[in-house]
């Protein structure tokens, strides 16, 4: 770099270092103004500075016809922009425009104009058509007119400056290219085309038909709204062919704040459950009342999803003088946006495709094309006369006769938010379940009782699943009767009151209050409802009366479990004044007293189970007393069960007497209360586990057969691998049909076990047996069967048998065993 070039650098930066310190002051002189600000003699710079702030700013008003003209209010010390009738907004839309006039400010001097100079040059005279724009701004009024000269050859618009005047000030503002497409934005673009637009996006839980459940995000009124009045012309009344017409109404409130999404289990989504919502609303009018929580849904998801499908131009046929529906929504602040629905604008014909089923199975479904009608209505919102078209394919979910809204459930609780239950009935004491832990106790002195669980479940299940059959007549007022309160976990408790009304035989009616649950019941059960009403809510309902017999079940709410227990090692039996031990070693049962003896596998296994958790059908006598023993068979026990392990005493179990159905009176050893058993735990409690095989052994060692009967006697001895009659050697004996014979013999199954006392013996015959046979076996040893008479049964082909063993018992053979027993010699001899 030469001398020159480096001199020429040092004066350039000292001339903008002088210009930077004292341009401010030398720029007015020379005809420049500040980039920053306006020259002060700008009066109307000056104006815009000082007033034209957003906070200042309170009216917008932009003239021109119906298709440019737009108003902007807001009212002092209020936030929020509106349009005249309350008209929905687009905020961001708004934002931009009012931006614009708080911004208004230039880097350009002001240009001076003399008295009715033409101004067409700037697009502000009368040809040019400027936008004129009138601003409230601290309490004053300002006309801006905006205009944009022609464009020159070659000019772009997007570089074409804007020209400003203020009021009649004789001066001009020039601005920037981006001011005009703002002001020429048409009315429409800040209105907002959905008319309700205080809707949030929720998660809503929903319940799936396999259990479980999913979420949907929605977009629903909340807290922004706390009323909907919906009007609506019902269907007329003829009468003598004159249609009398009728109107139709509803009213829904918020009660209480929309709730909050929770995670219903750890790490799921937080979702919010409908039936929330709808605790959260009410029907209003015409009848307060519970909303049907599936319904109050689609109420809020389909206001919000009401649009402008398009402005109409032409109102002369809306209609909307006399409109047919109105839907008014009072907002939180009181505010409120009414929406007239006025005559049918146009029907629009449609395809739709949609999926039939398959024809046949195996074939893929069928795609098939419907024809869809679309009708769309001409609305408008109150004191707004702009009128424009919706569509109504949804309104048949907000216009419905009030009844269909009401909550068909009476109250909504699960049976596991349920701590205590107390039911008092006219005339009876007080009873109380408790929750303790898991458990369900009946509070009693001097100590508390288990209930029976599927009792209480069965009662809070009901409860909680209450439904309206129909609604009975609101002057039917039911008298007292039995009362039910339900304490709530961290949730208001609901009142129930069942009573006798007077217009029928019903029994009573139910209530809900926000610190309990009562449910009163009447006495009289006769019929298939009953009318209930909740405390608080003037409708009265017809409910099922299967409820009346869950609040009074048998037993009262006692727990009929009355042992409970696992594994027991030794049972003794005391039946028909003889004691029978049974052991278990292991994992095997045997007969230990009064002599040992196989039994059969399983069968003692399975008492053991059955009495570890023995229930009783039904409480006969709390506190019994030895007459009531008596009375029972309880004094001398038809059997008395030990059941003990380690030593320890589990179970011991009195059995009495035994009813024609089947089922026996019973009590345990250590209380005083009688029970009767089912039919089925009384067939176990009075069987004979004795092992009914009747002898052990073995088919080898057995070396002859001999059969005596009715005076006759036949032998068969066995020969090599076959078998002989030593008294007719002669005759072939069939080998097989004595092998059969044998097998039956060393397999012998009693099928009941009747006792040894003399007159057993007697009755079966037994005394001078009808058929003896003898097993002579190996080691010198014989054994003895007797058979006797048949047994006194209806078709029966059953005999009497008993060993020839000492103090042997008399026991009964089943009809297979009796018939191969019974067959003459024939039947083992070989037909020539």
């Amino acid at each position: 770099m030469n001398f020159k070039s480096t001199l020429l650098l040092l004066i350039l930066a000292g001339g903008a270092g002088l210009w930077l310190w004292k341009g401010d002051d030398w720029g007015p002189k020379i005809g420049l103004t500040s980039r920053s600000q306006a020259p002060a003699e700008s009066k109307s710079l000056a104006a815009l500075t000082e007033n034209f702030t957003s906070d200042k700013i309170t009216r917008i008003e932009i003239t021109g016809d119906s298709s440019s003209a737009l108003t902007l209010e807001k009212g002092e010390g209020e936030a929020g922009w509106k349009l005249p009738g309350n008209w929905p907004l687009r905020q961001q839309e708004v934002a931009d425009l009012v931006a614009l006039f708080a911004d208004l400010r230039t880097r350009f001097q002001a240009i001076s104009i003399a008295e009715n100079e033409d101004l067409t040059r700037y697009g502000l005279g009368p040809a040019s058509k400027p936008i004129v724009v009138k601003v409230t701004a601290a309490g004053a009024q300002y006309a801006l007119a905006f205009g944009e000269p022609k464009l020159a050859d070659g000019e772009s618009p997007f570089t074409r400056s804007c020209y400003l005047r203020v009021n009649d000030n004789s001066e001009l503002l020039r601005l920037g290219p981006d001011v005009m497409p703002v002001l020429r934005r048409p009315p429409d673009s800040y209105r907002r085309r959905q008319l309700f637009p205080e809707s949030e996006r929720i998660k809503l839980a929903q319940a799936t038909p396999f259990g479980g459940g999913t979420s949907t995000t929605v977009s629903l009124l909340t807290d922004k709204v706390k009323e909907i009045d919906v009007k609506f012309a019902g269907r007329g009344l003829t009468i003598f062919g004159a249609t009398i017409p009728r109107s139709e109404s509803y009213v829904l409130k918020r009660v209480k704040p929309f709730p909050q999404a929770v995670a219903a289990d750890k790490g799921a989504e937080p979702t919010v459950q409908p039936q929330r919502i709808a605790d959260a609303w009410e029907i209003a009018a015409p009848q307060r009342d519970r909303i049907d929580a599936d319904k109050l849904e689609k109420i809020l998801t389909t206001i919000p999803d009401l649009w402008v499908e398009e402005f109409a131009p032409d109102a002369a046929k809306a209609g909307l003088d006399k409109p047919d529906r109105a839907i008014t929504v009072t907002k939180a602040d009181g505010s409120k946006l009414a929406l007239l629905i006025g005559n049918i604008a146009r029907t629009v014909e449609r395809d739709e495709t949609v999926t039939a089923p398959s024809p046949m199975p195996g074939l893929p479904p069928m795609p098939m094309t419907r024809k869809v009608f679309d009708e769309y209505r001409y609305a408008k919102l109150t004191d707004n006369p702009q009128v424009f078209v919706v569509r109504a394919d949804k309104f048949n979910d907000i216009f419905v006769k009030a009844d269909t809204l009401r909550d068909s459930q009476l109250a909504h609780f699960t049976a596991e938010e349920v701590q205590d239950v107390s039911i008092e009935s006219p005339g009876k004491p007080l009873r109380k379940l408790i929750r303790k832990d898991d458990k369900w106790m009946i509070d009693a002195k001097p100590e508390p009782l288990t209930a029976e669980p599927s009792q209480v479940s069965d009662l809070l299940n009901r409860l909680s699943s209450l439904q309206a059959s129909e609604t009975a007549p609101p002057e039917s007022k039911p008298t007292p009767g039995t009362a039910i309160t339900l304490s709530l976990k961290e949730k208001p408790a609901i009142v129930f009151h069942f009573g006798q009304p007077k217009f029928g035989p019903w029994p009573a009616v139910a209530s809900a209050s926000s610190a309990l649950v009562a449910v009163a019941v009447g006495a009289n059960t006769e019929g298939q409802s009953i009318p209930a009403s909740v405390e608080g809510w003037p409708r009265v309902a017809s409910i099922d009366s299967a409820i009346l017999k869950a609040v009074n079940p048998e037993g009262s709410f006692r727990d009929r479990t009355l042992t409970n227990f696992i594994g027991s090692d030794k049972l003794i039996l005391e039946k028909d004044g003889k004691v029978v031990t049974f052991s278990k070693t292991g994992m095997q049962w045997k007969q230990t007293a009064p002599k040992e003896a196989l039994v059969d596998p399983g069968d003692l296994d399975d008492f053991v189970t059955a009495i570890g958790h023995l229930r009783a059908e039904k409480f006969v006598a709390e506190n019994a007393t030895p007459v009531d023993f008596k009375k029972y068979g309880l004094d001398t026990p038809k059997a008395k069960w030990t059941a003990l392990a380690n030593g320890k005493d589990q179970l011991v179990l009195l059995v009495g007497n035994k009813e024609p159905d089947g089922k026996a009176y019973a009590k345990l050893a250590a209380g005083n209360a009688v029970v009767l058993l089912s039919a089925d735990t009384t067939t176990k409690v009075l069987a004979d586990y004795r092992g009914r095989k009747l002898w052990d052994l073995e088919e080898n060692k057995v070396q002859a057969i001999e059969v005596e009967r009715e005076g006759k006697k036949f032998k068969f001895v066995r020969k090599g691998t076959g078998w002989e009659d030593p008294d007719a050697p002669k005759d072939t004996i069939d080998d097989r049909a004595v092998d059969g014979l044998l097998t039956a013999l060393v397999n012998l199954r009693v099928e009941r076990w009747v006792g040894d006392k003399p007159e057993d013996i007697k009755k079966a015959g037994l005394e001078k047996p009808a058929s003896t046979i003898t097993l002579s076996l190996k080691d010198n040893m014989k054994r003895t069967l007797h058979l006797g008479g048949s047994v006194d049964e209806p078709l029966a082909k059953k005999v009497y048998g008993k060993t020839g063993d000492a103090g042997a018992e008399v026991f009964i053979l089943g009809e297979p065993d009796a018939a191969r027993l019974l067959r003459e010699r024939s039947a083992y001899v070989e037909k020539k």
